[in-house]
């Protein structure tokens, strides 16, 4: 997997990180190569998800809020089929019941086997209710859902480079974070989202890839708004788009 899926997956728990690799490993073994695009979510990431297709404009991606979903955990990831570098969201079927079942040998659960919203790209570990989630990480933030986590999955323990007990940090809010060309994920979609709906880019745009498309409609929002036009989504930048 390429340095923007790795940089995804220190961010998540080890023990997920490391069961993806090896779904990653046996699909590639397939001809089937897979990318992770989202893994840790804050929840202001996910408030502002939940929002699109609701009070802003998109399509509705999820059905839960800030602090029900697992990615809020880092419990969870979604991985896409990339070709030539390319994330292949229309891939066959049969393409995705193989990311599933690898998944599944690897005690993963799969979100494309859900009954009321399917996700397929969404894979995660099993063991803890979102609702104990949630109690967890207000008692004790991610240290504690990691910690019950590793305890249900037998003992694993959770490493960090800066603490050997601690879970990585969060992503830093959105507000806080840089996004630059080549970037991808749902932080990009957000963007391209209200780009498109301010009319400088095109809906054919919103694809979750920072591409030269996407570099250009933020200059020329950047230019509109009299900030520094040089294409990157920075603190400023994410304040006036999101206005």
């Amino acid at each position: 997997m390429n340095t923007a899926s790795e940089n995804r997956l220190k961010k998540v728990h080890p023990e997920l990180a490391s069961r993806v690799r090896e779904v990653a490993a046996a699909l590639a073994q397939g001809g089937i190569n897979i990318e992770v695009v989202q893994g840790l979510r804050t929840i202001a990431e996910q408030d502002a998800l939940f929002a699109q297709g609701r009070t802003k404009p998109g399509l509705v991606v999820t059905r839960a809020r800030g602090g029900q979903s697992n990615h809020n955990y880092g419990l969870a990831v979604d991985v896409v089929p990339f070709t030539n570098g390319q994330p292949q969201w229309d891939a066959p079927n049969s393409v995705w019941v193989a990311i599933g079942a690898e998944g599944g040998k690897q005690g993963l659960e799969w979100g494309g086997s859900w009954k009321k919203f399917i996700d397929k790209p969404h894979l995660q570990l099993g063991g803890l209710t979102i609702k104990q989630c949630l109690a967890l990480y207000k008692k004790g933030g991610l240290e504690a859902v990691w910690a019950e986590a590793s305890r249900l999955l037998g003992g694993a323990k959770p490493t960090s480079t800066t603490s050997p007990a601690a879970p990585p940090k969060p992503q830093p809010p959105p507000a806080e974070r840089m996004l630059v060309r080549g970037d991808r994920g749902e932080d990009v979609r957000l963007v391209q989202t209200r780009l498109a709906a301010l009319k400088f880019l095109d809906s054919k745009g919103v694809d979750g890839v920072y591409g030269p498309g996407t570099e250009e409609a933020v200059r020329k929002f950047q230019a509109s708004k009299k900030l520094k036009a040089d294409g990157k989504v920075g603190p400023k930048t994410r304040v006036a788009l999101m206005k």
